[in-house]
C-alpha cells in the first residue's frame, strides 16, 4: 500500500500546482503583492510575496503572452535577503511587457537594509550608544531616520606627516624607478594604541580622484611618534596610477572607533559585531529608525547569453533603498576617473585577475567597475525604469553591463547614492579591443534612453564618480535632466583617452593607431546642470573622453556653477566628433577646455566667462561666443528650456539649491 499512498501524494501534490497556476493565470495581467503577503492568489484579498509573484512569471510571460502582467506592489517595505533575480524566463513576449509597479496610492520600498534596535547607552559621558548585530554583519553604510550617518572620521588628516619611501629594487610593491611607498610617520602617536588597525581607511583626494587604502599595522616609534605601514597592493594601486596618484598625506582617516566624535557618526566593530553611533539633536535612540544595508545589489536583471537575454521589463513608482559596497573594505579604492577602479600590475610581471603582463606592455592597469549596484542589467533589452525613486545607496544606482541594449530611465529621482547614480557599460581599457569595441554588436551599450530625471547629492562617498557616466554609448539620448550638487563631473561620456586598446609607441605617437571606439550618435540635450567639480578638480558640466567612431551632439543645455577647474565644457583626450553648440555656461573658471586633437565644432555658446583653452594641435573649431550673454533673448529660451519638463516638475520637490 505505500507505493499506492506515495502516488496518491504525487497527484495530490500536482493538482495542488496545476490549481495554483490555474488561478494565477485568470488574473495573469495583474499579480497583487505585499510585504507580508504569503497568500498564493495573488489579489487584493491574499496578496503574495515578491518571491512567489516572480516565481510564476515563467509560466504566465513570454512567447504566449496576450496582455502585459502587471505585479504590483502594495504599500510596504520589502526587505531583500538576496538580489531578486530576473531573466529571460521572467520576461515580457509577443509584444508585451512585464510590468513591476506601485499599487495605487501605494509607495512601495524594495529596501536591502535591516533595522538595528536594543539601542544601550555605552559611553554616557560622550553620549555614544551601542547595538548587537548578528554575527559576521558587515556594511559600510548606516542610515538613521532616513538621513545618512557618517563613519566615524578624523578632521583633516595626519599630524606632522612624513612619508616612509625607500629604493627597494627587488620588492614586490615598488614602482617604475624602484622606489616603495611604505607608509608614513606621524606626531599622531596615540594612533599606536587604536584597535582594529587593519580596518582603519586612509582617504585621499588628489586632482580628479580620492582614492582609499586600508592601514597594515601601526608601531610607537622613538619620542611621540608612529609609523604607519599600509596595506598592499592596494596601497601600490593607489600610489601607482598616474598623474592621480596622491604625494601627501590622508585628506581624512575613517572608520576607528577613536574618531567618534561628532554627532551622527558610528562605527561599525566587526570584531565583535558591535556597532556604535554617536546621535544627532532631537534623536531618541528608543524611537529612531536605524537601517544598516547588508545587500550590495537588490535587483539583477540578466539573460543567460546574448542569444537569450532578458526583455521587456518595466519598473514603475517604486522606491530602491539601502545598499552596501564591501569591495573596498577588501581592497581599497584606486580610482582612475569616474569612479572606475584603476588596479595595477607589478613591475616584475606577476600575474592578476588571471592575466600577465611583462614590465613594457601597456595598459599597465586593469580598470573596472565592480558588477554591483542597486540594480544591475546585463544581456537585457526594453528594461524600463519610469517614476522611480534611487536614494540611500552605498554604490552606483542603476548599471548596464555588456549585452544591455535599449534602456529607458525617464522620469526618476536619484539622490544621496555613494557612487554614480547612472552608469551605462563598464569602462573597460585592459588592451584587448574586444573589451571595448566587441565584434558582436549585441554587446554594445545601444539605443538607451535617459530622460526627465532628477540627480542630485551623488557621488557622496566616492568624489570621482559623476552625475551620469557612459562607457562607449552609441545612439544614446541625455536629455531634460536636472543634475547638481557634485563632487565631480555632471556628464562623463566616453572612455580610453587617445590610445585606448594601443600600447605605450601608440600614447606618444597622439591619436591611437589601434582604431577608435564605438563611441557614436550620442544626443546630449536641454539639460540643466548645475554647482559640479565641488572637491575635485579637472571636470566639467559635460565632460567627454576618447576617441569616437561617428558624430555626436550636445546642445541647448544651461551649465551653471563650475567650482574647480577646468571647463564648463571639457572634451578631454581624443574627443572628436562632437558637435557643441547653443549652449549656456554661466558661472566658473573656463566655459571651454578642449584637451584633445580630434575634430571638434564649438559654435553659438552662450556665456558670461571670458577663459577658455583650446589644445595646441586640436582641429576645434569655437565659433560666434558671446562674452557676458548670459540674459540675452536667446540665452533665456535655451535656460527656460532646459531641464525637467513640466509633467516631472514634481521631481523638484524639496529641493533648495536649484537655479532658477
Amino acid at each position: 500500500m505505500k507505493p499506492l499512498k506515495h502516488k496518491t501524494l504525487l497527484i495530490m501534490a500536482i493538482i495542488s500546482v496545476m490549481s495554483t497556476l490555474r488561478i494565477a493565470s485568470l488574473h495573469a495581467q495583474e499579480l497583487i503583492v505585499s510585504s507580508t503577503g504569503s497568500g498564493t492568489r495573488c489579489n487584493e484579498n491574499e496578496p503574495c510575496s515578491l518571491d512567489y509573484a516572480v516565481s510564476l512569471l515563467p509560466n504566465l510571460a513570454g512567447e504566449d503572452q496576450t496582455q502585459d502582467i502587471h505585479v504590483r506592489l502594495l504599500e510596504g517595505r520589502y526587505i531583500l535577503n538576496r538580489p531578486l533575480h530576473l531573466s529571460e524566463r521572467h520576461s515580457g513576449g509577443n509584444g508585451h511587457r512585464v510590468v513591476f509597479s506601485a499599487a495605487p496610492g501605494a509607495y512601495p520600498v524594495i529596501s536591502g537594509g535591516m533595522q538595528v534596535e536594543g539601542w544601550k547607552i555605552y559611553s554616557a559621558e560622550l553620549n555614544i550608544w551601542k547595538a548587537q548585530l548578528p554575527q559576521g554583519t558587515d556594511s559600510r553604510q548606516f542610515f538613521v531616520n532616513g538621513k545618512r550617518a557618517i563613519r566615524a572620521r578624523s578632521v583633516g588628516g595626519l599630524h606632522g606627516v612624513e612619508r616612509m619611501k625607500f629604493r627597494r629594487t627587488d620588492h614586490p610593491y615598488r614602482d617604475d624607478q624602484g622606489f616603495v611607498n611604505m607608509g608614513f610617520i606621524t606626531t599622531w602617536a596615540d594612533m599606536a594604541r587604536w584597535k582594529n588597525k587593519q580596518d582603519i581607511e586612509f582617504v585621499f583626494k588628489r586632482n580628479w580622484t580620492n582614492p582609499r587604502a586600508h592601514v597594515d599595522s601601526i608601531f610607537s616609534f622613538g619620542s611621540g611618534l608612529a609609523k604607519v605601514y599600509m596595506k598592499n597592493p592596494e596601497y601600490f594601486w593607489v600610489t601607482n596610477k598616474g598623474m592621480s596618484s596622491p604625494i601627501d598625506g590622508p585628506w581624512y582617516i575613517e572608520n576607528a572607533y577613536e574618531l567618534l566624535d561628532d554627532p551622527g557618526e558610528f562605527y561599525l566593530d566587526k570584531s565583535t559585531s558591535e556597532i556604535y553611533y554617536l546621535p544627532r539633536e532631537g534623536e531618541e535612540m528608543s524611537e529612531v529608525a536605524a537601517i544598516l544595508p547588508l545587500q550590495e545589489t537588490l535587483i539583477r536583471i540578466a539573460g543567460a547569453s546574448l542569444d537569450e537575454r532578458a526583455t521587456n521589463i518595466t519598473f514603475q513608482g517604486i522606491t530602491f533603498q539601502h545598499t552596501t559596497w564591501l569591495h573596498p573594505s577588501r581592497n581599497g579604492f584606486p580610482d582612475a576617473q569616474n569612479g572606475v577602479l584603476r588596479e595595477r600590475f607589478l613591475v616584475d610581471g606577476s600575474t592578476y585577475m588571471g592575466e600577465t603582463k611583462t614590465y613594457t606592455d601597456y595598459p599597465k592597469y586593469i580598470e573596472y567597475l565592480d558588477p554591483n549596484g542597486a540594480v544591475v542589467i546585463k544581456n537585457a533589452t526594453g528594461i524600463h525604469f519610469e517614476g522611480c525613486a534611487f536614494n540611500q545607496l552605498g554604490y552606483i544606482g542603476i548599471l548596464t553591463l555588456d549585452g544591455t541594449q535599449q534602456c529607458r530611465i525617464i522620469g526618476n529621482r536619484f539622490t544621496d547614492i555613494s557612487h554614480t547614480a547612472i552608469q551605462l557599460g563598464d569602462d573597460y581599457n585592459r588592451g584587448d579591443r574586444e573589451d571595448f569595441y566587441p565584434s558582436d554588436e549585441r554587446l554594445l551599450q545601444q539605443g538607451h534612453v535617459v530622460t526627465n530625471n532628477y540627480i542630485h547629492d551623488v557621488a557622496k562617498e566616492y568624489c570621482s564618480a559623476s552625475g551620469i557616466g557612459a562607457a562607449y554609448p552609441v545612439d544614446l539620448t541625455i536629455a531634460h535632466n536636472e543634475i547638481g550638487n557634485l563632487p565631480y563631473s555632471g556628464l562623463h561620456i566616453g572612455w580610453g583617452w587617445e590610445y585606448v586598446g594601443g600600447n605605450v609607441a601608440d600614447k606618444t605617437g597622439g591619436i591611437s593607431t589601434d582604431g577608435p571606439t564605438p563611441t557614436r550618435n550620442v544626443t546630449v540635450n536641454n539639460n540643466l546642470i548645475f554647482d559640479v567639480t565641488r572637491e575635485v578638480y579637472d571636470g566639467g558640466h559635460i565632460y567627454t573622453l576618447g576617441l569616437t567612431s561617428g558624430p555626436s551632439l550636445i546642445r541647448d543645455n544651461y551649465l551653471k556653477n563650475l567650482f574647480n577647474p577646468y571647463g564648463s565644457i571639457y572634451p578631454d583626450e581624443g574627443s572628436d566628433n562632437y558637435h557643441i553648440t547653443n549652449n549656456v555656461t554661466d558661472g566658473g573658471s573656463r566655459w571651454l577646455h578642449v584637451n584633445s586633437l580630434g575634430a571638434n565644432a564649438i559654435d553659438s555658446t552662450y556665456t558670461n566667462i571670458s577663459e577658455e583653452r583650446i589644445r595646441p594641435g586640436s582641429q576645434t573649431v569655437a565659433t560666434h561666443t558671446f562674452q557676458d550673454a548670459v540674459e540675452t533673448e536667446a540665452a533665456k529660451e535655451i535656460r527656460l528650456n532646459a531641464g525637467l519638463e513640466q509633467p516631472y516638475h514634481h521631481l523638484r520637490e524639496g529641493i533648495q539649491n536649484r537655479p532658477n
